[in-house]
């Protein structure tokens, strides 16, 4: 009968101790989640803060607020490429670079951020081939810019192959056919209003472009 009591006594202890263990866990779990929550919550209003400042070319407070960021998230992407940005602008491309690189280590689909470190990287003067292989990552990708064919045109100048220098410099010049349209509206206003000077230039501007991408068609 001792032994039966002691069996049951000791059978209601494990009980109670997996329930408080169940109820440890619950509280220990809701609070992390609660501490996550104000985490972001924190992230976001910070990162909002930077954003606007750097909107507003408050470019140290901007780099301050995406820095304070970076404190509570380490792989935040996009601080980390607005902070490339403003070290870019400030002419620290070494600095710039390694957001960018962080950025695009972080999200592998930031396109811009391998953009931005090829950019980078080419004014850092260093590590060409590095610069290379994000320029033909990004064209695999479908990445079209006229930066980025002016980009490989100048990797091109600097390794002595002038031919294939001047074909990316002409890849980069084939996108001025989208202006064509604005640069008509632009002739047709200033001729209305009898501004002839400045009808007269973009008239000019509008039929360099016409005549470049006349040639190309026909070659």
């Amino acid at each position: 009968m001792i032994a039966l009591n002691s069996e049951i006594i000791q059978k209601h202890l494990n009980l109670r101790n997996g329930l408080f263990g169940l109820v440890l866990i619950f509280f220990v779990v809701f609070g992390l989640l609660i501490r996550s929550y104000f985490i972001k919550k924190e992230i976001t209003e910070i990162y909002n803060e930077g954003t606007s400042q750097y909107s507003s070319n408050h470019l140290d407070a901007a780099k301050s607020a995406f820095l304070r960021v970076l404190e509570l998230d380490d792989e935040h992407a996009d601080a980390l490429f607005l902070l490339g940005k403003i070290e870019f602008f400030s002419k620290k491309f070494q600095n710039a670079e390694e957001y960018f690189n962080r950025c695009k280590t972080e999200d592998s689909g930031r396109l811009d951020c391998f953009f931005w470190k090829a950019k980078s990287g080419f004014l850092v003067g260093k590590n060409y081939e590095s610069v290379e292989e994000d320029i033909i990552f990004l064209k695999g990708k479908g990445f079209d810019h006229p930066e980025l064919f002016h980009l490989q045109g100048m990797l091109y100048e600097r390794a002595g192959n002038l031919s294939l220098a001047l074909k990316s410099y002409e890849e980069a010049l084939s996108f001025t056919v989208v202006a064509l349209p604005t640069l008509q509206r632009m002739e047709a206003i200033y001729s209305k209003a009898g501004f002839t000077e400045k009808s007269e230039k973009y008239e000019s501007l509008n039929r360099s472009i016409r005549d470049f991408h006349a040639r190309n068609i026909t070659r």
